[in-house]
């Protein structure tokens, strides 16, 4: 039951008993003449002065309302929050606060109070839907990384065609890239490949997914596992074998082979590395120096495109 119903509805005794329980300070009556005279700002500057440590939900609404009026919506988002969480019954009440905030916030592009409001709205009402905002948060790049994480399967969610819905794909295995879960990110990326992307994005896909494979075929090679660290650089050869991230994953097949003893199938890999060299770099030494060091003379025209036996 909100305030309001509660005072259309209750008894003289009720509401005189309600009252000397909780009267309102002078600073709270002056914010209630200012509000209902519409100078939200000068309500606002009241209900400030009158809140205290122990202050209950009432007045936290109160305050809550002459923010947003007045422009203010990180300090209404934080109002809404403390009635929610001093008077627990009025959760709902606080919640199609946060909405009013955020479809604010949303029409004006004020991506830092959208934020403010859609974390509140997953705080007390996690049930609520928040997928078309996270949306408008994920095309503004006003997040950080680590923020924006959680929030994109309610953006996929919302996601209106096909188009939005690749793209959102591809940014979310980008964040678990960035975030260092690339055993996540391979999953997202090869979904992003399978829904038949446009080639652009098509390619930024296959690069990010070559380069997780790198990475975490490195990792199985450096735990002794070669078997597993061939499987995942050759996934990357397989979208990006002439980038230098390519490259290095023909390397890593090479000494993936060396380490499984198979000196043939490590020479193949470091000629295909040579071979999709279009510059004298750091990679082209090393595979040249490898091959040497297999006692087979480097040829730069090879055509082998795989380095798998």
């Amino acid at each position: 039951m909100t305030l309001r119903s509660f005072l259309r509805r209750a008894t003289p005794l009720a509401l005189a008993a309600f009252v000397a329980c909780h009267p309102p300070s002078d600073a709270e009556r002056a914010g209630d003449r200012a509000y209902r005279a519409g100078q939200f700002p000068e309500a606002l500057a009241q209900y400030d002065a009158a809140l205290t440590r122990g202050s209950d939900g009432r007045l936290w609404a109160k305050e809550a309302a002459a923010a947003m009026h007045a422009g203010k919506p990180k300090q209404a988002v934080d109002g809404y929050l403390r009635l929610a969480g001093e008077d627990p019954s009025r959760a709902d009440e606080a919640a199609d606060g946060l909405e009013t905030i955020a479809r604010a916030a949303d029409r004006a592009g004020d991506a830092v109070a959208l934020q403010a409001a859609v974390d509140g709205l997953r705080a007390i009402a996690p049930d609520r839907s928040v997928g078309r905002y996270v949306l408008t948060l994920v095309r503004s790049h006003a997040m950080p990384d680590a923020d924006l994480l959680p929030l994109l399967p309610d953006a996929m969610a919302a996601a209106p065609d096909e188009g939005t819905m690749d793209s959102l794909v591809q940014v979310y295995g980008d964040l678990l890239q960035r975030q260092g879960a690339c055993d996540q990110a391979v999953l997202a990326y090869r979904a992003a490949l399978r829904r038949g992307l446009q080639p652009p994005a098509r390619a930024a896909a296959g690069h990010g997914l070559a380069d997780c494979a790198l990475r975490l075929g490195a990792a199985e090679l450096a735990d002794g596992n070669a078997g597993s660290a061939i499987g995942w650089y050759a996934e990357g050869v397989q979208y990006d074998s002439v980038s230098p991230t390519g490259r290095r994953a023909l390397l890593g097949i090479g000494q993936a082979h060396l380490a499984q003893g198979d000196s043939v199938g490590a020479a193949l890999a470091f000629q295909a590395a040579l071979a999709h060299s279009q510059q004298d770099d750091s990679i082209r030494h090393a595979a040249a120096a490898r091959l040497r060091a297999l006692g087979q003379a480097p040829t730069a025209g090879d055509s082998a495109r795989t380095g798998t036996p």
